[in-house]
């Protein structure tokens, strides 16, 4: 499942489709998903949208419109990537840009 993780982590931006990992891991993709949960606690796809979530912070914090950050970082548009957020963060992006 580090395989997998590997996988994801440089294209979180863009994802990975699971027939894609599935065939680079030479693996069944059901599998792939159960297994991954098993080891990180969260599906692959929860996976990526935390990366996201990661990436977004530095740059909302940095003063870059959310509507940008959610473009920059994979997100299908800022209501997506606002509530990704909240629910990581329990705050909003914009309660966070305004402690700075």
């Amino acid at each position: 499942m580090h395989r997998l993780r590997d996988l994801l982590d440089p294209r979180a931006t863009e994802g990975v489709t699971r027939t894609e990992a599935a065939a680079v891991l030479h693996a069944d993709s059901t599998h792939l998903i159960r297994a991954f949960h098993r080891e990180f606690g969260m599906p692959p796809h929860q996976y990526l949208i935390s990366r996201r979530v990661d990436l977004a912070r530095p740059l909302l914090l940095a003063g870059m419109p959310a509507r940008d950050v959610a473009a920059a970082t994979g997100f299908h548009d800022q209501p997506h990537l606002i509530r990704h957020f909240k629910r990581i963060f329990g705050t909003t992006p914009g309660t966070i840009c305004a402690q700075r």
